[in-house]
């Protein structure tokens, strides 16, 4: 690809007509119960670049039922402020898109970050 051709390509990729949203993800795991603790839930947005060691997440007791933790996660992100845009699963987790940015950062456990 010439340099002309990635030039193109990259203003095509940014505009309007074909711009791509970029999202935060908030990602949930769901830990089932075992003889010694209760079923629980993981709440944490990976690292976004390099240096970023921000894994914050939080930790929750839930109900033994996979859908309905899933179900209480998105309730506790929407209820502490969060934009959800959209979701994704994979073997493991939920993954929550979320569109707050700037002045509406919010931090996984609930508080709004200062700019």
């Amino acid at each position: 690809m010439t340099h002309e051709e990635m030039i193109n390509l990259k203003d095509e990729f940014y505009s309007e007509k074909n711009r791509v949203q970029n999202y935060r993800q908030i990602r949930v795991k769901y830990y089932p119960m075992t003889n010694k603790r209760n079923a629980r839930l993981k709440i944490y947005e990976p690292s976004r670049f390099s240096g970023d060691e921000s894994h914050e997440h939080k930790m929750k007791v839930w109900l033994s039922s996979e859908m309905n933790a899933t179900i209480q996660a998105w309730d506790y992100l929407r209820k502490k402020g969060f934009n959800i845009v959209g979701r994704a699963n994979d073997r493991e987790e939920t993954i929550f898109f979320c569109d707050n940015w700037c002045k509406d950062f919010i931090e996984v456990n609930g508080q709004k970050r200062d700019i």
